[in-house]
């Protein structure tokens, strides 16, 4: 059987792991939200692009 104080113990570290919990998931939610996805999206892109500008370079050879 667990004393007191560690019983309070566990109280405080579940808290905090809640905490972080939902902190994590806000930020993830933030994320989601702002515009990296589309900034990712378009950088994707404009790589795609510079590979193929780059084969058909190669492909000139």
């Amino acid at each position: 059987m667990k004393s007191s104080n560690a019983s309070q113990s566990d109280n405080r570290h579940s808290d905090r792991l809640q905490r972080l919990d939902r902190e994590i998931g806000e930020i993830l939610t933030r994320i989601e939200q702002e515009e990296i996805p589309q900034k990712l999206m378009r950088l994707a892109e404009q790589l795609q692009a510079a590979l193929k500008r780059k084969r058909d370079v190669s492909a000139e050879e």
